[in-house]
């Protein structure tokens, strides 16, 4: 969920990143403190990958997910 009014931009682009990929964004948490960095890495390297997550384990407690590192085909 987001936190604030400034990232609306980031979080459109982590949707539409995890779309392409083929993944439901709608069960992922972002990590918001970290998109801003990781926009910034990807355009630097001209290689869109996956935007940092925290999945959500059935008993509620939250898994950090390292960033998955293919790019989009």
């Amino acid at each position: 969920m987001q936190q604030g009014c400034d990232d609306c931009g980031l979080f459109a682009i982590a949707f539409a990143t995890s779309l392409a990929r083929g993944e439901q964004p709608g069960s992922f948490f972002y990590q918001q403190k970290a998109m801003r960095k990781h926009l910034v890495d990807c355009l630097e390297k001209q290689n869109i990958t996956a935007f940092p997550i925290q999945k959500i384990r059935r008993h509620g407690s939250k898994i950090p997910n390292n960033h998955i590192q293919s790019g989009l085909v």
